[in-house]
């Protein structure tokens, strides 16, 4: 067999938080509009209400005081617009005069009649909608690192078996050479695209209340096939492959949410900042088939492989913080851009797995085995010892043996799924 040399590839399986610097970036420009907008959209100060003169010649004075200088004598029965109270006085406007100067002054609450009146700043609104529905979608990178550590342990696990056996073979003199092939990678979770209705309740022109339903999904589906080819001391040669095919990790989610929301009250693009919270109903799990292929030359051949599956349930919390930006394109109808953080943790995680396992080989030879179990997730710590050398693992599982020592966890397995998040939606009020 031609020697063939191919340069070894390292397994790594790094979350990518690339989008997580995005999130940043638009909470910071929202934060900025947040604090500015209510400034620009400020309005000056409005009359409150109408003051009729009730007597001839009342002081209009400079300042609240029996002892200010009179400004003007105003005559009976001229209307004024009151501007505020202060005590007994009251600051009004007068009408504008001819040549458009408006004066304004002090008169005490005996000289005139106070006629109340809507602020022409707060129009009347008969028929003011006071709810809102709103559908949205966004995306959230995360690193569910308890999860995930089961994809790092089966590839290390692999590695460390197979790359440590044909080294011990060829220091024992028995191979005089092998290679390693790799194609494929186990991909971790990095992000998922969580959607959901929320239904609003405008309290006050200000405050408004949430009740939301939130759902995500991620399934990562990868493969992997390693392919080792020695020659023995006695000139065969051999072949090995072994492939993860599939090899699946999977996290679901619904989150029910309470919130609150402030939001500035202009038009048509508005913003706000708001917190929700509420429970996470969670499940996680993870599936896979290894197959090994074992081929020499001289006639003899051999196959093994497994079947492992786990499933697991839990409830946790869930808190977002966002801030948030409006565009109505209507009366009754938007669009709006949310970006902030979402806490989302699951710190108990109970479910069940299986495994099946078998070996043939061309002499006749047969095994099979499986096995069922149910349980708590923790955190499992086992050392794996060959003739080549041993080595400490750590791993995610609900299979707990009780003899011939009971096992028990290093500690408890967490689901953690916060992170940034960006959302994009419609909202229709009614």
């Amino acid at each position: 067999m031609e020697k063939r040399r191919e340069s070894l590839k390292s397994i790594q399986i790094n979350p990518k938080h690339k989008f997580s610097y995005l999130a940043v970036s638009f909470c910071s420009v929202i934060v900025v509009l947040f604090l500015i907008v209510p400034a620009v959209y400020s309005r000056s100060q409005e009359a409150t209400s109408k003051a009729v003169v009730t007597i001839n010649n009342a002081a209009l004075r400079l300042y609240p005081a029996l002892n200010s200088q009179v400004i003007s004598e105003l005559p009976l029965g001229i209307s004024l617009d009151v501007l505020e109270a202060s005590g007994e006085w009251l600051k009004v406007r007068l009408p504008p005069r001819s040549d458009g100067t408006i004066i304004v002054g002090y008169v005490h609450k005996t000289m005139v009649e106070i006629q109340k009146e809507r602020s022409p700043s707060v129009p009347r609104e008969k028929n003011r909608a006071r709810f809102q529905v709103e559908i949205f979608g966004g995306y959230s990178p995360v690193s569910p690192s308890d999860l995930n550590m089961r994809a790092r342990f089966d590839v290390a696990d692999n590695d460390f078996y197979s790359d440590g056996w044909y080294d011990w073979q060829k220091s024992r003199g028995d191979i005089s050479s092998w290679d390693k092939g790799v194609t494929g990678t186990i991909e971790e979770i990095t992000r998922i695209l969580p959607y959901g209705l929320r239904l609003r309740y405008q309290a006050t022109d200000r405050f408004s209340l949430s009740l939301g339903l939130i759902s995500f999904s991620k399934t990562q589906t990868s493969t992997m096939k390693t392919i080792y080819e020695a020659v023995w001391a006695g000139t065969w040669n051999t072949t090995q492959e072994t492939a993860f095919s599939p090899y699946t990790l999977y996290v679901k989610g619904i989150l029910p949410m309470v919130g609150i929301h402030y939001c500035t009250r202009s038009h048509p693009v508005s913003f706000e900042g708001s917190v929700a919270a509420g429970p996470l109903f969670s499940k996680c799990g993870f599936n896979f088939d290894q197959e090994t292929e074992y081929i020499g030359d001289w006639g003899f051949s051999s196959s093994w492989g497994s079947k492992i599956q786990s499933d697991g349930t839990g409830t946790g919390v869930a808190v977002d913080g966002a801030l948030r930006a409006n565009l109505e394109f209507s009366d009754m109808a938007g669009f709006f851009v949310e970006g902030g953080y979402s806490y989302k943790n699951v710190n108990r995680v109970k479910g069940s797995g299986s495994s099946e396992s078998d070996y043939q080989n061309s002499d006749g030879e047969y095994d099979y085995q499986d096995e069922e179990w149910e349980g708590e997730w923790g955190i499992k710590e086992i050392t794996r010892t060959y003739d080549w050398g041993s080595r400490k693992y750590q791993y995610p599982s609900c299979s707990w043996k009780t003899a011939p020592q009971p096992e028990l966890p290093i500690r408890a397995f967490v689901l953690n799924l916060s992170g940034f998040q960006i959302r994009l939606g419609l909202f229709f009020k009614f």
